[in-house]
């Protein structure tokens, strides 16, 4: 699944980049879809929230979800229908996954934008590292504000 020294470097550099535009993509679809001023939460982090966030999102959060549905199921639909196709269907499972969690539709849309932007990573790089990195980079992000 991408776990070797060579792809290691590209890997948690595009995990980097992916977790700059997400937060980017998140900061865009709650101004034009929300009320929510997301960009004025960032400046007021909470380090016991970052750290708490860290370990769910880093032991438990990315890891099962990045191996399931990035490492299992993303390679599974490929194989069936093809890359695009599949990386779209894995991100509305990805997105119909966190229903319980989603509480609008703009949650909703940017968990389904991040499933794209993994199952891109994913099919990019040919290894987990980078969706998982910057699933749980988001998740830090996301339990810091909330």
């Amino acid at each position: 699944m991408g776990w070797t020294k060579r792809q290691l470097r590209r890997s948690v550099l595009l995990g980097i980049i992916g977790f700059v535009v997400g937060i980017g993509i998140m900061i865009l679809v709650n101004t034009l879809v929300s009320s929510n001023d997301l960009s004025a939460q960032l400046w007021a982090l909470d380090t016991r929230k970052i750290l708490l966030g860290a370990f769910w999102g880093f032991a438990i959060a990315a890891w099962i979800e990045q191996n399931l549905f990035a490492g299992y199921i993303q390679p599974i639909l490929i194989e069936r229908w093809g890359a695009w196709l599949g990386i779209i269907i894995q991100a509305v499972l990805f997105s119909g996954a966190h229903i319980g969690w989603m509480t609008s539709w703009p949650e909703f849309l940017n968990a389904f934008i991040f499933g794209l932007v993994f199952g891109v990573q994913r099919g990019y790089n040919r290894s987990i590292v980078a969706p998982y990195l910057t699933h749980a980079l988001m998740w830090v992000l996301i339990s810091a504000v909330t």
